[in-house]
Order: C-alpha cells, then sequence, then structure tokens
C-alpha cells in the first residue's frame, strides 16, 4: 500500500442548477433542510461546495484504506457546524471523520477544500479588475505578503 503524503486538497465545482433526484439523498437531513430554505439563485452553489466537499473526503479516505476507488459513498457524510460557525464533515453513523474541511461559494463557482494536518479555510471571490487590488493586499496582507504580489 503506498499511502499518500500529508497534503492538502482543493477542487472547483460548478454550480449545480435545478433540483437533482439525488440531493435529498446526498445532503443529510439538516443539510437538505438549510438547501431548500435558500433563496433558488443560492442553491446551485451550496450545493455544489457540498457535493465538492464530500467527494474529496471520500477520494482521500480511499487512499488511506488501501483500496483505491472503495471507500465512502457521498451519502456516508453529514455535516455539523461547530459553535464557532466552521463547517465540521462527520460520518452519518456518528463516526468522526479525520479530515478538516472548508467550503466557500460565490460569482457562479463552489470551492472545497480538505486538509489532514489542521483547520483550513477557503475563499472564492470575484475579482473586479477595475479595483485597486494593491491597496486592497496592503490593508489586508502582512507587509511582507503584500510585497510579494
Amino acid at each position: 500500500m503506498r499511502a499518500l503524503p500529508p497534503l492538502i486538497e482543493v477542487t472547483f465545482v460548478p454550480a449545480m442548477h435545478g433540483e437533482p433526484p439525488w440531493v435529498e439523498q446526498v445532503l443529510d437531513a439538516g443539510e437538505f433542510v438549510r438547501w431548500r430554505t435558500l433563496h433558488p439563485t443560492g442553491r446551485p452553489l451550496f450545493l455544489a461546495a457540498h457535493v465538492g466537499v464530500r467527494a474529496l473526503a471520500a477520494r482521500r479516505a480511499s487512499f488511506d484504506s488501501g483500496e483505491p476507488g472503495r471507500g465512502p459513498e457521498l451519502t456516508d457524510f453529514a455535516w455539523k457546524t461547530l459553535p464557532s460557525g466552521k463547517p465540521q464533515l462527520t460520518f452519518r453513523d456518528g463516526r468522526p471523520q479525520r479530515l478538516h474541511v472548508s467550503v466557500a461559494h460565490g460569482g457562479g463557482l463552489a470551492v472545497a477544500a480538505v486538509c489532514e494536518h489542521g483547520p483550513i479555510g477557503v475563499d472564492v471571490e470575484h475579482v473586479d479588475t477595475r479595483r485597486n487590488l494593491m491597496a486592497i493586499a496592503r490593508r489586508f496582507f502582512a507587509a511582507e505578503e503584500s510585497m510579494q504580489l
């Protein structure tokens, strides 16, 4: 068995429009209710992000098991939000799942990430090329970081 090195995996997922027949099986009960209560314009990216993070976690688990392609199904996962607001992916049967996850969506695109080392955060933003990006970088990045741009 060849183990994958510790790593961060990220995927970008296009919006999933409509109401796929499998949505109620893939999302857990709480996610499904949340998805249904979202404005119809927000549903496609919410679904894309939540499916994307499950796909990454299932892929990682199949490699870790030593049997690539024979990992958990997307329907095996559940979603929980910690008191801090940070999302946590678990298994529906109550077992913890070791990967840290993050999802974000905006501008017609969803992003999902998993990391085994510790907390991770991702964001996706629409970039308006008319904006002064250097001024934004100087405001939000450390001086050393903004100088690298």
